[in-house]
């Protein structure tokens, strides 16, 4: 669906994004608010009979009539196709413009009934500059709702400081939800600029904010200005509390670590802990303003006691949670906390069961295999201009996800998959799949694994099997360092690799870590994932601390989700929607095992010169015969 461009014509529903809707269930809508929302849309400006609507022809009132009908019937996406057409023909006549006005609203709820949130958000935001009175006010608080349900909070609290005048109780009880979210330094930039009843609101919230960060002066001061101004009963109450020193922060924040010290794996946990430590130190040493304390709980490699564990610190009073490290127990812990805007980072956690707000695993299998399928598509069918490619993928769900992603973003860079092949990872030889990615001729193939033996079988059976002069793109276990050290003198193709995080470069997070680590426990690293894991769980807490400038967990959470993190493991940032992490993909050229910087105009001149080559070979053979 395309937002609204200024002074285009309103588009018209997209049939494919329309038929995607209708499968998707919008349960998630509170019902009290979905029956208040619906409500207002039908009642708003009804004509209260047969006859015309002010402005409207009988024609054009019968077509509100109709709309409005399939609003109150639960019609969603017929209501919202049919919004979006009576908008397109009467958004520039005058005359018709209070009935635009009213489309415009009736596609918005219906839009946002359907859980197509940002649609409905687009509509409104064209609402509010067009219309006046009740329906700009209404226009006004759905928006608000719709950003802060979003994760938006900033966004909404601008939009009802520039619009004080359509604020209710309603409202301001969305107001101070949003500000209980924002970062400190956000908070103090709006309560410099309001004024008024809503300026004491975000005062005694900044009061609050300021008093958890240990600035008990300023907290105090902001608190008496609050007092001083005639301000609502709640915000008066808050800033006395704040005077009375009930949100004295502590003297240290602590954050939570849970992870196996005991049972089977007791050693693992030990790994993260290391990892997790040296952030600790690298944090007192350059950013540490607000000290910080670890709480560690012990798991026992378990899941029964998890979220009793997690309920515990958080009566403890800690700002955020890294662990567990299972899927399982992840999920319990997650489940099990009282307060859902509690942080939740999970070093290791595989899978996720169901995202949960605010609880978030570093090391997700499906996403990680997907991401790097995907760019790796774009950079071959795009930046390489390949159009004609290939898949070779295992056997399992993990395999096919990846093809999936792969094949997906293929067709949307405008190359074709020619051929895809499946093969059983735990055989030995893979004649028969490699066969049939070679009687296709691909300019490319995309060769995907779920474990370093694989690599190692696989890799060399490519060229053996008659692939050659083809560019050979392999996922990120190609770039594993035990892998690269035994893939020397195997590959016979030119071979790039898509991973999210290069442990062979001289320069890096990664490299920068390992010297932490090893300096600080005068130990190597070997190339251990799991201690890296815990550094960058434990980063994500610590500088979202940093960022908020409190120990409150609502803002070190708001915080956490803004963040892009240069990690050990790559470069990522945290995806709300599905509790796992996106990280961005380098492209590597693999050569005497090890991974370069990829030249693209090298890898396509290496493309055309094995063309050639194999040209003049058939040429040979063919006069030979």
């Amino acid at each position: 669906m395309r937002r609204l461009a200024a002074g285009s014509g309103y588009p018209r529903p997209d049939p494919v994004l329309l038929r995607m809707c209708r499968s998707m269930r919008w349960r998630w809508l509170p019902v009290a608010l979905l029956t208040a929302t619906l409500s207002s849309a039908c009642a708003l400006s009804s004509s209260g009979g047969g006859g015309s609507e002010p402005g409207l022809s009988a024609e054009e009132s019968a077509a509100l009539r109709s709309l409005r009908a399939l609003v109150a019937d639960g019609s969603h996406l017929r209501a919202a196709e049919m919004a979006d057409s009576l908008y397109a023909a009467w958004q520039f006549e005058r005359r018709l413009s209070a009935g635009a006005n009213q489309a415009l609203w009736l596609g918005a709820v219906s839009f946002e009934a359907a859980g197509e949130t940002d649609v409905a958000a687009s509509r409104l935001e064209v609402l509010i500059v067009r219309a006046s009175g009740s329906l700009q006010e209404l226009g006004i608080q759905r928006l608000a709702h719709i950003r802060v349900r979003s994760g938006r909070e900033m966004a909404a609290l601008e939009l009802m400081l520039e619009h004080p005048g359509t604020l209710n109780e309603e409202s301001l009880r969305l107001m101070r939800t949003a500000a209980g979210s924002v970062t400190l330094v956000q908070l103090e930039t709006l309560a410099a600029r309001s004024a008024g009843r809503p300026g004491a609101l975000l005062g005694a919230e900044l009061a609050k904010a300021l008093a958890l960060a240990g600035r008990g002066d300023s907290a105090a001061a902001v608190a008496r200005s609050v007092l001083e101004e005639d301000a609502w009963s709640a915000d008066r109450q808050l800033a006395r509390q704040v005077l009375a020193g009930e949100y004295r922060e502590a003297a240290r924040l602590r954050v939570g670590l849970v992870i196996p010290r005991t049972g089977r794996f007791a050693a693992a946990g030990q790994l993260v802990e290391e990892g997790a430590r040296v952030a600790l130190l690298e944090y007192a040493r350059t950013a540490g303003a607000l000290p910080v304390d670890l709480v560690i709980r012990d798991d026992s490699s378990g899941v029964a006691d998890v979220g009793a564990l997690v309920r515990g610190l958080e009566k403890e009073a800690v700002v955020a949670v890294v662990g567990p490290m299972r899927s399982d127990a992840f999920a319990a812990a997650a489940r099990g906390r009282r307060d859902s805007k509690l942080l939740l980072i999970s070093p290791t956690a595989t899978d996720i069961q169901e995202p949960e707000k605010n609880a978030f695993t570093l090391w997700e299998r499906q996403r990680r295999h997907g991401d790097v399928a995907r760019d790796l598509a774009r950079f071959l069918g795009g930046d390489a201009g390949l159009r004609r490619l290939a898949v070779l993928y295992p056997l399992g769900p993990l395999g096919q996800s990846s093809y999936r992603s792969f094949a997906e973003a293929a067709q949307e860079v405008g190359a074709q998959i020619v051929a895809s092949s499946a093969y059983r990872p735990d055989t030995t030889t893979f004649r028969g799949p490699i066969d049939r990615i070679a009687a296709a001729a691909p300019e490319a193939i995309f060769v995907d694994a779920e474990a370093g033996p694989t690599v190692l079988q696989l890799t060399p059976q490519i060229p053996y099997y008659g692939v050659e002069g083809t560019i050979i793109a392999g996922s990120a276990l190609w770039g594993e360092p035990d892998v690269l050290r035994r893939l020397e003198g195997t590959l016979g193709n030119a071979w790039i690799v898509g991973t999210y995080v290069d442990r062979t470069a001289e320069a890096s997070p990664w490299a920068t870590f390992e010297d932490l680590y090893e300096m600080h426990y005068r130990k190597s690293l070997r190339g251990n994932m799991l201690p890296a894991l815990g550094y960058d769980a434990m980063r994500v807490v610590l500088t979202a601390i940093a960022r908020s400038g409190t120990g409150d967990p609502a803002r070190v959470s708001r915080a956490a989700r803004e963040l892009e993190i240069a990690g050990a493991t790559g470069l990522f940032r945290l995806d709300p929607g599905s509790s796992t992490v996106a990280r961005r993909t380098l492209i590597r050229a693999l050569r005497d095992g090890a991974l370069y910087l990829l030249d693209v105009a090298s890898l396509l001149t290496w493309r055309d010169v094995e063309a050639e080559e194999a040209a003049r070979r058939a040429k040979a053979e063919k006069e030979g015969g």
